[in-house]
């Protein structure tokens, strides 16, 4: 499992000690966690993205239970608000559409897949991946969450998470050949 930015373990833990008013795991939680669910949330309200991911943090530190795996909570949170909040304005046609565009910036190991293409041939071929293939890479490979993390976000089996990463990659691979 990959260890959060800034190798800070967000576990129950942590839950605690925010509970507890720790101010180091407080500044950790500022510096490390929150930057990534704005990020997160962007791809899908990005006019809300900063309170989508405070009600998570929120959510996370006022909950009546420890969620063991703060960090994956936090994103299915913020996945859940903003999607509850695009099918009350949009409609159910719209999850569709929710951005889920890969920053090409990011990518990090599916860099190897766009060395040479052209950027903008590469976000296309994103976009024409399933919404679940998109979101399962961008968790993977932009936000950095392990599987196991993945299928908390997503309430899916590891296996399912481990089908659409690999699935969506060998897409991703096909589309740009």
């Amino acid at each position: 499992m990959m260890e959060p930015r800034g190798s800070q373990e967000w576990s129950a833990t942590m839950v605690r000690r925010l509970r507890a008013g720790d101010a180091a795991a407080g500044s950790a939680l500022e510096s490390g966690l929150r930057p990534r669910l704005v990020a997160y949330a962007r791809r899908f309200l990005p006019e809300e993205a900063e309170d989508l991911a405070q009600e998570a943090l929120t959510r996370a530190l006022t909950s009546d239970t420890e969620p063991e795996r703060l960090r994956a909570w936090c994103f299915r949170v913020v996945r859940n608000l903003a999607l509850n909040q695009l099918r009350d304005r949009r409609g159910a046609e719209a999850l569709g559409s929710a951005a889920h565009a890969l920053p090409l910036e990011t990518l990090g190991p599916l860099t190897r897949l766009v060395q040479g293409e052209d950027h903008a041939q590469v976000a296309a071929q994103l976009a024409r991946l399933s919404v679940a293939q998109r979101e399962a890479l961008t968790l993977r490979y932009v936000e950095g969450l392990g599987r196991e993390e993945i299928a908390t976000v997503l309430d899916l089996e590891v296996g399912q998470v481990k089908s659409r990463l690999y699935e969506g990659l060998a897409r991703l691979r096909d589309l740009l050949d």
